[in-house]
């Protein structure tokens, strides 16, 4: 039996703002790498190899690897070292 990822609701419409995407300029590199990891990577590896049915849901792989690369891209994440204190002001 294979375990079911938690689903990834971005574009689901909440209750405010009205959706997430909103909180995210046109232009914003995130936009750049989630259309990057919605269309062009190939995650079906990460995703067949999940088997347990035991535990809770994994988080969706896409999810974590837009994470992972926005955080990158963003310098908050940086190879090697420890992850630098996220800033509290507006997406940029």
């Amino acid at each position: 039996m294979s375990k079911y990822f938690r689903p990834w609701k971005i574009d689901q419409p909440q209750l405010l703002p009205p959706s997430v995407q909103d909180f995210v300029p046109p232009d914003h590199l995130s936009r750049f790498i989630l259309g990057l990891v919605r269309e062009s990577l190939d995650l079906s590896e990460i995703m067949g190899s999940y088997r347990s049915a035991l535990g809770q849901p994994p988080f969706d792989p896409q999810l974590m690897v837009a994470l992972l690369l926005n955080g990158y891209a963003s310098g908050s994440i940086r190879p090697g070292g420890s992850p630098r204190r996220a800033s509290s002001g507006p997406i940029s």
